[in-house]
């Protein structure tokens, strides 16, 4: 199980961090298209989820060459991982606060003052300042246990009861003992899952109503093809978000409330099937920051460039294939008259050899003729 999910999450690596480079890519060469906000914020996403897959990569890897880690290393890894983290979340927030905006409040004045450059880049450097503030546990906790590796461990306060019981292995729950790790996982809860995805539906629902209603008025119906696309857009910006989010923050939950050993199992199976689902949670991370490109890049702001592109493959697909069907013919037609071209060659040959044959039997006709010794030769010969 541990190698699966080590070869599921570098695969996932690869193509994000492909994926998220190309994004990168495709933004600096075509630098009008910073001009518009989303696309500002799309770069800085790119830009978060890229180093997240990189750092997440070396974790991954690290499983299958397992090498000795220094604190200043494990300190950078953790830091890396839990700043791009936390501003991929409030970045995507950002965004759908941004297509709102745009959509439902295209032609007010508020909304070019919100979303210019100057606005833009205000709410980059707050959004980057709010995850380090939320990182900085990664960056004061973080160290190298013996058999534990690269860990954040939480400072623990002496109570009089134990953490835990002897019917909840420790990779189940964590420490009772730490009050200040239990306060940041509510913290990071309510503002980096809680707020997030209340600010979503509630801004992705207003533009899917603001289009209906607005389609309404002027055809009389609420869906058309474009609606429906967009209606189709937003349920999956929110589906993915939840999907991938939500079971880390309910894992989270389960170990700080503790996951007691199910009747019929033992005690070594329930610890490997929690360090298996913080694993797979993990996993789900890595795969929303793979996912994050096609889904605010590819799916939202370049169906243009794709029906380009596969128009221009179309043209050359048709045209390769014109020229092969000509070429055919072209080699069709030279068979034919190279054929011709022999069979006239042979009927030359065949008309000279005749010519030839004529030619020697008129001379020796005209040597009979004109040699009358010859004939009298022949006629002696008779008698």
């Amino acid at each position: 199980m541990e190698q699966q999910i080590s070869e599921t999450r570098i695969a996932l690596c690869v193509i994000g961090i492909t994926a998220n480079f190309v994004v990168l890519l495709v933004l600096m060469i075509k630098r009008k298209l910073l001009k518009a906000a989303t696309n500002r914020y799309i770069f800085q996403l790119a830009i978060a989820d890229f180093l997240f897959l990189c750092s997440a990569a070396s974790k991954a890897a690290r499983g299958f060459t397992p090498d000795e880690q220094t604190i200043d290393s494990c300190t950078a890894e953790w830091l890396i991982f839990y700043l791009n983290y936390h501003s991929s979340i409030l970045f995507i927030t950002v965004m759908a606060i941004d297509r709102y905006l745009a959509v439902a409040h295209s032609v007010s004045s508020f909304n070019q003052k919100i979303r210019s450059w100057r606005v833009s880049f205000t709410l980059m450097a707050v959004v980057w300042l709010i995850s380090f503030v939320f990182s900085l546990p990664a960056l004061i906790y973080s160290t190298v246990e013996d058999g534990a590796g690269c860990r954040i461990v939480f400072p623990i306060e002496k109570v009089n009861h134990t953490s835990v019981s002897n019917n909840v292995p420790p990779p189940c729950k964590y420490n009772d003992d730490s009050p200040g790790q239990t306060a940041y996982f509510w913290l990071e809860f309510l503002v980096m899952f809680l707020l997030p995805i209340i600010v979503i539906c509630t801004c992705y629902g207003l533009i899917i109503r603001h289009a209906m209603t607005s389609r309404m008025r002027t055809t009389g119906r609420y869906l058309d093809h474009r609606n429906r696309r967009a209606l189709i857009t937003c349920i999956a910006l929110i589906v993915v978000f939840v999907a991938c989010w939500l079971p880390h923050h309910v894992r989270i939950f389960l170990f700080m409330k503790g996951i007691e050993i199910a009747p019929g199992s033992t005690w070594i199976k329930t610890g490997e099937f929690c360090i298996d689902f913080v694993r797979i949670t993990t996993t789900l991370l890595i795969a929303n920051s793979a996912i994050n490109p096609f889904v605010y890049f590819i799916m939202v702001n370049s169906l243009h460039y794709i029906r380009q592109v596969r128009t221009r493959v179309q043209e050359i697909y048709t045209r390769s294939a014109s020229k092969g069907r000509e070429g055919d013919k072209g080699c069709q037609l030279n068979k034919f008259s190279s054929s011709q071209s022999r069979y006239g060659n042979i009927q030359e040959e065949t008309a000279s050899t005749t010519q030839t044959n004529d030619s020697d039997i008129d001379k020796t006709a005209s040597t009979v003729a004109v040699n009358p010794a010859f004939n009298a030769a022949d006629d002696q010969t008779k008698n």
